[in-house]
């Protein structure tokens, strides 16, 4: 019993990285009604609810989208940026305070970052139609933040750029990818901000914002003087 429980397993993570998502989720819903333990499949079929609802978001298929973010987060809990993602769903489906008490539990479970500290870039249409009318000829013009890299402002240079380690979770089933991040550098050199954009999962976003932070750069320059800029940055997480 036990060896063909492992040998479905291993199936249905190949599954799983070959994009074929729908299968995979029978395989892990299979495993876990024979052994409720399998915390490996449990982990699996929480990431491949989260693709799922990706996948549907980019079709524009809503209510399946959240349906899936849902499912995922019955199963993981812990995840921010799943709950962050459902907020913003949740957002656009007319639902201001599901949304608002999603983004107010990832930004607890992600302190660290300060796009979900200030709301997870949840805005009304009103908002979102003044963001719209907002003159964007000046791409170097300093924003709140920062300046935009590129042709007075040069970009910063990292002096000291430390890998961020491993989330137990992730190790334990292998799980590898990028996480992206948008950060601003002072004129400093030290990161004052920093938010994730493209969320990975299973702790390694935290761990990449925890690190970041950490980081230092020769600071950007516009016209000779050091200057505040936003950058993104990925991330790498690899087993090796």
């Amino acid at each position: 019993m036990a060896n063909n429980i492992d040998k479905q397993y291993r199936q249905a993570v190949e599954m799983f990285r070959q994009g074929d998502l729908e299968s995979a989720a029978r395989e892990f819903e299979e495993i876990l009604r024979a052994k409720p333990k399998h915390e490996k499949a449990r982990i699996f079929l929480g990431l491949t609810h989260s693709q799922l609802g990706q996948e549907a978001e980019r079709k524009g298929d809503r209510t399946r989208a959240i349906a899936e973010w849902r499912e995922a987060l019955l199963l993981e809990p812990d995840e921010a940026y799943w709950h962050s993602a459902l907020a913003k769903l949740l957002n656009e489906q007319g639902d201001p305070e599901g949304a608002a008490k999603e983004c107010a539990q990832a930004a607890k479970l992600s302190p660290e970052d300060s796009g979900l500290a200030s709301g997870c870039g949840l805005r009304t249409s009103e908002q979102s139609e003044k963001k719209g009318n907002e003159n964007q000829e000046n791409e170097v013009a300093a924003r709140p933040e920062g300046f935009k890299v590129g042709g007075p402002v040069s970009a910063p240079i990292p002096t000291h750029r430390q890998e961020p380690p491993y989330s137990e979770k992730a190790r334990m089933v292998g799980f590898q990818g990028k996480t992206v991040l948008r950060i601003v550098v002072n004129a400093q050199g030290t990161v004052e901000q920093a938010r994730i954009v493209k969320a990975l999962g299973l702790g390694l976003d935290q761990r990449a914002l925890r690190t970041v932070r950490t980081w230092k750069f020769k600071p950007a320059k516009r016209n000779g003087a050091p200057v505040p800029v936003l950058v993104m940055i990925e991330v790498s997480f690899r087993m090796y």
